[in-house]
């Protein structure tokens, strides 16, 4: 990728304004690298929620409550 289409993917993610979206803190490009910072989320990642503890945890809550019914 170059810096010029970096650029743009960069423009078009700090222009995104929403209470769900965690705001572009900073970026970092090279040849080998291409970084993203965001501040830090306490309460884990979008991946951790769909497939990690968060998302069993859910599942095995439900399962119970179908149980108990």
């Amino acid at each position: 990728m170059s810096l010029e289409e970096f650029s743009k993917k960069i423009e078009a993610i700090s222009a995104m304004d929403h209470p769900n979206l965690v705001p572009l803190l900073a970026y970092y490009f090279s040849k080998n690298e291409k970084l993203l910072v965001y501040a830090y989320m306490p309460m884990g990642n979008l991946s951790s929620i769909l497939h990690g503890k968060l998302l069993f945890f859910f599942l095995v809550s439900c399962a119970e409550f179908t149980v108990l019914l």
